[in-house]
């Protein structure tokens, strides 16, 4: 038990194992903190913890409570230049956000913002990983050129809307499944999934697929602009988007 007690010099916390709960609420460290390779088998709580000098958190092995304790050990990393160390605690204090998000909207405040972190999650993991929006890009346009092939090989409107609830159906569960276990087997078993249904029609097909797997083939065509390629336009613009910032958050420096 920590609580309400001042460091006045440099505490050094490296290699140590705390089995219990710490309790650092109010804890002062006046000179430099070390928490190098410690490990904290509970949660660790920095909200009420004030940090007057530098700390190092290298190697720090612990479950953060909360997103003031990820913002303060994102800001020790930072300061050191060790970007992505910094990353890793960003993302730690995003997920943290969207918690709090989560409690404020069930209370019926910042609906908004909750979904646009929940987007931002699930699109790049709020910037940190690049393979997510490359993988969505690829998907949106597998998902929506079988459907266009759909419509443009099929004359009797009542097929079509049968055929495309199918597909959107089909493919809405894929993406939950990937989305819960995001695992690489996953994004085999969907390109798989598309291959097969491009076989299963004919040499047409097979050409047709490997012009829309660009999507800037579906952006830059002069069609005429229906409701859904509108929307498609959006997504892939917004995922384009999000592979940049994704690629540039990992390699910046500061």
């Amino acid at each position: 038990n920590l609580f309400n007690t001042k460091f006045k010099n440099i505490t050094d916390f490296t290699d140590t194992r705390f089995y219990k709960n710490v309790n650092f609420k109010y804890t002062i460290f006046e000179e430099v903190s070390l928490f190098n390779n410690a490990r904290i088998h509970t949660y660790l709580d920095f909200e009420y913890t004030i940090f007057k000098e530098k700390n190092n958190f290298l190697n720090i092995d612990a479950k953060i409570l909360n997103r003031e304790t990820a913002r303060i050990i994102k800001n020790s990393f930072e300061q050191q230049n060790n970007i992505i160390e910094a990353n890793r605690f960003y993302e730690l204090e995003m997920i943290e956000r969207e918690n709090e998000l989560i409690k404020e909207k069930k209370a019926g405040k910042k609906l908004c913002d909750w979904l646009v972190f929940k987007i931002h999650g699930i699109t790049s993991n709020h910037a940190q990983n690049w393979v997510l929006p490359l993988f969505w890009i690829i998907y949106f346009t597998f998902t929506f050129g079988i459907i266009k092939f759909v419509n443009e090989q099929l004359s009797n409107t009542f097929e079509i809307i049968i055929i495309d609830v199918i597909m959107l159906l089909l493919s809405i569960i894929l993406s939950l499944y990937i989305l819960k276990y995001k695992r690489s087997s996953n994004f085999i078993f969907l390109g798989f999934f598309y291959f097969v249904y491009a076989f299963l029609t004919n040499d047409y097909a097979l050409e047709y697929f490997s012009k829309i797997i660009n999507p800037f083939s579906i952006m830059t065509e002069k069609d005429k602009l229906t409701f859904g390629l509108f929307v498609y336009k959006i997504v892939i613009a917004y995922l384009i988007y999000q592979l940049i910032i994704s690629v540039r958050q990992n390699t910046r420096r500061k």
